[in-house]
Parts: C-alpha cells; structure tokens; sequence
C-alpha cells in the first residue's frame, strides 16, 4: 500500500459531560465492547454466553459514571472519555477511559454496593473476582497525581492505524504540561512491548483473582 493509500491518522476527541446523550453512550460503549470481546483477562470474567451485549451493558455504565458530575468537587466529572474518531468519515475507531489526577482513590465501597445487581448480571459467579481485582489494582496504583487509564480499546476493523497510540498520546501530552505521570495495568503480557514503545516501564506484576496477574505499567516525562 502506498503512504497515499494509507487510512489518515485518527482524531481523538472528548465526550462532553454535559452534552452527553444516549446515542453517544451507546457507540462508546459498543465499539468497547467489540474491542475487549477477544481480550483474554476481559472475558475471564464473563459467562460464556451473550458475552458482547454484557460487555455493552458493563461499558455503559462505566462511560456514564467516569463523566457524571460530582457535587463534591464543583460538579466536574472525575474522569475522561476519549474518542478517536476517522477524521473523513466521522466512524468511531476507538475510545480511552481515563481517571483525572485528582479524582478520588480507593473503592467506592457504596457504589460497589450499589451495582452489585448490574455487577451480577454482567458477571455472573465472576462477580467477586472482579471486584477483588480492581482493589487490588488499587492497591498496586502509585501514590503520587497521575492520570490512570481504566479502559482503551479499538475496534477490530480499526486495529493497525494507531489508535491506542493516539489515544493514550492524548493523556501524555496532557500529563507532561502538568508535571504529572501515566499509570496502567496491562492485561496481557503481549500488550506491554506496545506501552514500552510510549515510554511506560513496568512497575510489576498485579494480583487478579480467577485469571493470570496484570503488569502495571508507569510513564512520566
């Protein structure tokens, strides 16, 4: 293919908090759900069947509450939603779930407690391993400001135009200007050549619960 043929380089935009509608939820939520769909640790903690439309229901709610705006902290969201998106055609290629700097760590233990009922119906008997896992992910996050990635993912069709790089490039270049660092758990030990490429070195292995362990990966300019 020639460097004229090649796709253009995605744009990576923000969902809005307060332009945020059903319909945008639902495409962020849908392309994530077919990224994750073939990603091992993911789907270790789904039932076997309906496993997109759980991960549809999961990442819908997981874009909802990263940019619901908190009371607390002047009504701005705790995190970010990145989107690349085909700068000709507007198609979504892919999205980022980020927590801000200064979002609030730990487990929301009451908001755990509140989609138990969702939790299970996603997850079914992995439930419970899944919340184990992310505190321990929790546990393993540095100390210091950062912005923590949750979730990044492309579409299949979209794999090989850099997408994930776009995105967490995005978060980078963010993070560089306020004198912060990038952290992330990678899910499987083939993704982390990728993150060293951006710079990330790996801070060491994460426990998880019912699957094979995470590498936790940190990055600073």
């Amino acid at each position: 293919m020639s460097a004229d043929a090649r796709p253009p380089r995605p744009l990576v935009t923000s969902l809005r908090p307060d332009a945020l509608d059903d319909d945008a939820v639902a495409r962020v939520a849908g392309v994530l759900a077919e990224a994750f769909l073939t990603d091992p640790y993911t789907v270790s903690f789904l039932p076997r069947s309906r496993r997109q439309e759980r991960l549809t229901d999961m990442f819908d709610r997981v874009v909802r509450d990263t940019l619901r705006p908190d009371p607390a902290r002047g009504g701005r969201a705790p995190g970010v939603v990145d989107v690349a998106v085909d700068p000709v055609d507007g198609t979504t290629l892919g999205a980022a779930v980020w927590d801000r700097p200064e979002a609030p760590r730990g487990v929301d233990l009451l908001g755990t407690a509140a989609s138990a009922r969702r939790l299970v119906r996603v997850m079914g008997r992995h439930a419970l391993d899944h919340v184990r896992t992310v505190a321990a992910c929790e546990r393993a996050r540095p100390r210091v400001a950062h912005w923590y990635l949750r979730d990044v993912g492309a579409r299949p069709s979209a794999r090989g135009r850099g997408v994930a790089r776009a995105l967490v490039g995005r978060r980078q270049r963010d993070a560089r200007q306020a004198g912060v660092g990038v952290y992330l758990e990678s899910s499987t030990r083939a993704n982390v050549p990728f993150y060293e490429r951006l710079g990330f070195r790996g801070t060491g292995p994460v426990s998880a619960h019912g699957t094979d362990d995470l590498t936790g990966m940190w990055w600073e300019a």
